[in-house]
């Protein structure tokens, strides 16, 4: 398992991961998503203890990766697809620092050949597709924890977010005018039926006050941003001398 508490790295003034938390369970394929700057490297490089963070913690298997007493037999990693040698065979990549094979690798790369071994989806009849995780970071903040199929579904929403202090007349309106209005999981609500241009111009003609009205808004992103996140895998505390270790 893989936690990530409250992680915050700093480069200068400039905030690379801020108050990142999130977990990676053993036997989940877990895919690590975000454009490019918004701190998955800055986090993997925290987590394998190559950066120091400015405050929160990140454990490979409970402890700092650095503490580990074997730790190329609990967590592999690859940075940078290019340091890998041009030469090294696939077998020999999975051989941390010239020890035997690890049995379960030396039983894959038995089946698919030594030299040849390579990723590829799982097939479906397994299950494993469905187990599938997504772990979605911008500007160093957590945008998204959620299995691939709930992300999939939640992204493809059309809601409107409206905020108002007379959501319950609004609501009524949008009725009327063929909308359906919802609460939502941080007090708002979210209208479909309706794009935002009709809302806000419906409520102008009522007098009704919006403090937000943002269309095309995923449930996920809205739970991520505006919640606090209180997992309660990352809710435990780390003996102090090993807060900062990670």
């Amino acid at each position: 398992m893989i936690e990530v508490h409250e992680l915050t790295k700093r480069y200068g003034s400039a905030v690379a991961v801020d108050g990142l938390s999130f977990t990676v369970h053993p036997g989940r394929v877990t895919g690590f998503l975000g454009p490019n700057g918004a701190g998955k490297s800055t986090t993997m490089r925290v987590i394998l203890g190559l950066d120091s963070p400015a405050s929160g913690w990140a454990t490979v298997s409970g402890q700092p990766y650095q503490r580990l007493s074997r730790p190329l037999r609990k967590a592999g990693a690859l940075l940078e697809a290019g340091a890998v040698p041009g030469g090294r065979t696939a077998r020999d990549h999975l051989r941390p620092g010239g020890q035997p094979l690890d049995p379960r690798a030396a039983q894959v790369a038995g089946r698919r050949g030594p030299d040849h071994l390579r990723l590829q989806p799982p097939d479906e009849r397994d299950g494993a597709d469905r187990r599938a995780h997504l772990i979605v970071i911008g500007r160093g903040r957590l945008v998204a924890d959620a299995p691939v199929e709930e992300f999939v579904q939640q992204s493809s929403r059309n809601d409107v977010l409206v905020r108002s202090p007379a959501g319950g007349a609004l609501a009524g309106l949008l009725s009327q005018q063929g909308g359906a209005a919802t609460a939502d999981t941080d007090g708002g609500l979210a209208v479909t039926g309706l794009d935002a241009a009709a809302i806000g111009g419906l409520a102008r003609a009522h007098g009704i006050t919006l403090h937000e009205l943002t269309p095309g808004t995923p449930r996920w992103r809205r739970r991520s941003w505006n919640s606090p996140r209180t997992a309660s895998s990352t809710a435990r505390a780390l003996p102090a001398d090993t807060r900062k270790a990670a």
